[in-house]
């Protein structure tokens, strides 16, 4: 762990830091942290291409059903693609310079959902919500559960 207590890393400064044996770079904290994780801009060393990693915070290391939540979330959305699901690319859930793990995802440039809802929520509650409510919880996410819950007798 680089000499740092997991809990000590201060996750909102680790530009610079590599993680999939070096094949990403983190360049600047891209969203607000939240309770679980937080949302980095990094480069893909090996394509050039930037990427969003999403980070398990450290105080969640020996937090088993948080673990098992974040771990439940990169494998379901690795390989899906629709578009109102953004595309998982790659993950770990091994533990990473003391990060316990993390997601790779395709980098969406623009402002966050959240922040694009705040700015609409003043001058048009309508769209705030149907963009919060419809587009990424409704439709993304009936898709994904079907998508990962269908049967061979379910598929086209």
């Amino acid at each position: 762990m680089n000499g740092h207590k997991m809990t000590e890393l201060n996750v909102e400064h680790l530009h610079g830091q590599r993680f999939g044996n070096g094949r990403y770079t983190l360049v600047e904290p891209a969203a607000n942290k939240t309770n679980m994780s937080i949302v980095y801009k990094a480069r893909d060393n090996n394509t050039g291409q930037t990427v969003a990693i999403k980070l398990l915070l450290p105080e969640h290391a020996r937090n088993e059903p948080i673990r098992q939540r974040f771990a439940l979330e990169a494998q379901v959305s690795y390989g899906l693609q629709h578009p109102n699901v953004v595309a998982t690319i790659d993950y770990s859930l091994r533990e990473e310079n003391g990060i316990p793990a993390y997601l790779v995802m395709k980098w969406l440039p623009g402002d966050s959902l959240d922040n694009r809802i705040k700015t609409h929520l003043s001058t048009d509650v309508p769209t705030a919500l149907c963009a919060k409510r419809c587009t990424t919880r409704k439709v993304g996410v009936r898709w994904t559960y079907h998508q990962t819950n269908r049967s061979p007798r379910h598929q086209a």
